[in-house]
């Protein structure tokens, strides 16, 4: 599969008071695809230090570009769906972090940080084992758009926060290989340390890189980055 390994349902959040959740079985960083082209996003910093949304791996000096992601959490709810499947694929936009503490609610991550902070397992962050349910609340005015709203609930797994499983962080990249940020700068200072050519020529960053086939994040009706 382009992302993940999870063959459950994805979750539908449609209409507002729309909950889905259970015990998290599996958690993953997936990468993220553009919403028309359905092509790998990555996050490019230009040249005045700023950061934009990007379909090339590589920067123009060969630097690798962080891919932009969301997670990808696998529960088993315990209900039988039409096909008899009982786990479902929630897909959140986690911008601010499986530790953050923001207070808003505007994002997916937004709401499941303010769980954990209430179930006092923010320090730990999800781990497989625990329970957790997403509420759709709907859309509210944000300047001259509409965003999504949402609310959710985090219970740490039997024993408190860290006496589960902790979650693969590991970002995986549309295609299925996996995305390890120390091992792709080391190989980059390596080549531009020994004088060699960058690791992506100008002109052939964008080379080879799939077409996704997965869907846009649940929770936003825009690309997180």
């Amino acid at each position: 599969m382009p992302i993940g390994a999870s063959s459950a349902p994805y979750a539908k959040f449609t209409n507002p008071g729309d909950r889905h959740g259970g015990e998290i079985v599996d958690f993953r960083v997936v990468q993220n695809a553009d919403v028309e082209s359905r092509r790998p996003l990555y996050l490019e910093q230009t040249p005045d230090g700023k950061w934009a949304k990007s379909f090339a791996p590589f920067a123009p000096d060969g630097r690798p570009n962080d891919p932009i992601c969301q997670w990808e959490i696998t529960v088993e709810t315990g209900v039988e769906d039409e096909n008899g499947d009982t786990e479902r694929r929630i897909f959140i936009d986690p911008r601010k972090g499986r530790r953050g503490t923001t207070t808003e609610g505007k994002r997916g991550g937004d709401a499941v940080a303010i769980a954990l902070k209430k179930a006092k397992a923010h320090r730990v962050g999800i781990e497989i084992g625990g329970k957790i349910f997403v509420t759709f609340n709907g859309k509210i005015a944000d300047g001259n758009n509409k965003v999504n709203t949402w609310s959710a609930e985090y219970e740490p797994p039997a024993g408190g926060p860290g006496a589960g499983k902790p979650v693969d962080e590991m970002p995986w990249l549309v295609g299925g290989a996996r995305y390890d940020k120390q091992a792709e700068l080391a190989k980059w200072e390596a080549t531009n340390g020994s004088g060699g050519q960058p690791v992506a020529a100008p002109g052939v960053r964008d080379a080879g890189v799939p077409a996704a086939t997965a869907p846009a994040t649940a929770f936003d009706d825009d690309i997180p980055f």
